[in-house]
Parts: C-alpha cells; sequence; structure tokens
C-alpha cells in the first residue's frame, strides 16, 4: 500500500502542492530587505525564445544564462555599426573607396557601381576591386556580422565564364597584388555556383557551399 505524507506548515497549518509533474510547488522569497536570509542561490535564465523559433526544432522554451565578469559586472553587450555604405553616388568618394582597375573600367552613378561599362571584355588577368580604406580592431571574445545586399547584372546573352570570379567581403588585400585577399571571409561566385571562404596568409582555409 502506498504511505502519502502530508507536509503541513508548523504555524498556518496548511498543506504543501505538488505539481503534476511530482515537483513540489514553491514561492521564493520576494521580500530581501526583510528576509535577506530566505534569498537562496538561484541560476538566473533568459529566455531568447519562446519555442517557436523553426532552427532550434522544438517547442520548448530556448534559455540561455547571462555571463558575470570577476569585477561582478554582469557583461552586456550593444551592436554597433562599424561602418555603412551605399553605392549610389555619381563619382567615388576617395575619402573613403579605393579602387583598382586591370583592363576594366568601372563607372559611377545613381544605380550603383559598374565594373565595365563598356563592351564586356575576356582579357586574361582583367581585374576590378573596390574596397574601403576603413580598418577595424577585431578583439577574440567579439562577434562580426557584415549584412551585405548584392545584385549583379549582366549584359543580355551573357552569363558568368568558366574563368570569371565575382567576390564580395571583408579581408586584407595584398599591396603588391590588389585584387588578391591573403586575409578574410568572403563570398565567391563563380560559374560553378556561390561560396564562403575563410583565406588566412593566402592559404584558402575552406570552402564553405
Amino acid at each position: 500500500m502506498a504511505m502519502d505524507i502530508d507536509i503541513v506548515g508548523g504555524t498556518s497549518g496548511n498543506k504543501a502542492e505538488v505539481a503534476g509533474t511530482n515537483q513540489l510547488k514553491v514561492i521564493l522569497e520576494t521580500n530581501a530587505t526583510t528576509n535577506p536570509n530566505n534569498i537562496g542561490g538561484v541560476r538566473f535564465y533568459s529566455e531568447n525564445d519562446q519555442g517557436l523559433a523553426a532552427p532550434m526544432g522544438t517547442v520548448v522554451p530556448y534559455l540561455q544564462s547571462p555571463e558575470t565578469d570577476d569585477d561582478y559586472r554582469l557583461r552586456v553587450s550593444l551592436d554597433t555599426m562599424l561602418d555603412e555604405e551605399q553605392l549610389t553616388t555619381t563619382a567615388q568618394n576617395f575619402t573613403k573607396h579605393r579602387m583598382d582597375a586591370t583592363s576594366f573600367v568601372p563607372t559611377w552613378s545613381a544605380n550603383g557601381y559598374t565594373t565595365q561599362a563598356t563592351t564586356p571584355i575576356t582579357t586574361a588577368a582583367a581585374n576590378s576591386v573596390l574596397r574601403t580604406w576603413k580598418t577595424f580592431s577585431y578583439q577574440g571574445t567579439e562577434t562580426l556580422a557584415v549584412d551585405m545586399e548584392l545584385s549583379f547584372t549582366f549584359a543580355t546573352g551573357v552569363t558568368l565564364a568558366s574563368p570569371q570570379v565575382i567576390e564580395a567581403g571583408v579581408g586584407l588585400l595584398a599591396t603588391s597584388t590588389p585584387f588578391d585577399c591573403f586575409d578574410g571571409v568572403y563570398l565567391r561566385l563563380t560559374a560553378s555556383g556561390m561560396y564562403m571562404v575563410a583565406r588566412n596568409n593566402s592559404a584558402t582555409d575552406s570552402y564553405i557551399s
């Protein structure tokens, strides 16, 4: 036979209740000023999602615990806009951008930056690169996010040929070979498709399709 035991308050005479999941129902101390000794150690979690985020693949809430540094301060982070640019100017902004070209003849207009405005060319080693003069310090504990909205327009009947490459992203270009990224993470579009490239010291680390 089952032995049921009631937990009864010595002063109030009220019985404790148990949830349907067999957990004892409790109410944490709400008056820390008057009853500081009743405040126990509780782990602090924040709800990032109620459980509706599709990538999580579940309907349970998605919780994360915040981090506290050694000086007892709760760590917080703010999104900082490092740079923003819309290429809709009718002339190059030389104080912000550097443009290098070999064989290509780039132009500027309110509709965007055009790498080759005249007749398409197939000259070997023809290149065009546009980059910002700005550089930013990157710390190991920071998260860097890049948001690019790109569109490519080709002349009628022209497709991306097998030797042609279009790249866009962040990184450092070599001084002697300004069309070669020796450190960076960027998108690479070829006739075979688009890939994510991570490169370090001129060596390609990985391709992510």
